[in-house]
């Protein structure tokens, strides 16, 4: 069972393209509810998409707030905006990367556990 979300942060609802995207996605194992893969790709933060290789660390365990924070962390690392849109300053799109990491992972979690208690 998988959850996928992408959380896109843009200046004014008009406008489509995102100035920091976070795509997340979890996939949890049916029979013991453990992860068994997760992935974490940033868009809009840098000259082309980031995947945060340490989101794969999820497998094989449980998904706790302090594993995302890590996967947080990490990806906050990989965030280097450019300032190419007037009103919206690089420090403050790098620091939503990180909020948005953090929530991108637990909305996917929660969609793949209530995939999971459907049953296999």
């Amino acid at each position: 069972h998988s959850g996928t979300v992408y959380l896109k942060l843009r200046p004014r609802a008009t406008l489509d393209y995102p100035i920091a995207g976070v795509a997340a996605s979890v996939t949890l194992d049916p029979r013991t509810k453990k992860c068994a893969g997760a992935a974490v790709v940033l868009t809009g933060v840098a000259s082309a998409p980031k995947v945060v290789e340490e989101a794969a660390a999820l497998a094989g365990g449980t998904v706790t707030p302090q594993g995302i924070d890590r996967i947080a962390g990490a990806a906050i690392k990989l965030a280097y905006p450019v300032k190419n849109v007037v009103g919206s300053e690089p420090g403050y799109r790098r620091a939503m990367v990180k909020v948005n990491v953090v929530r991108g992972l637990t909305e996917a979690l929660r969609i793949a556990t209530a995939g999971s208690e459907d049953g296999p």
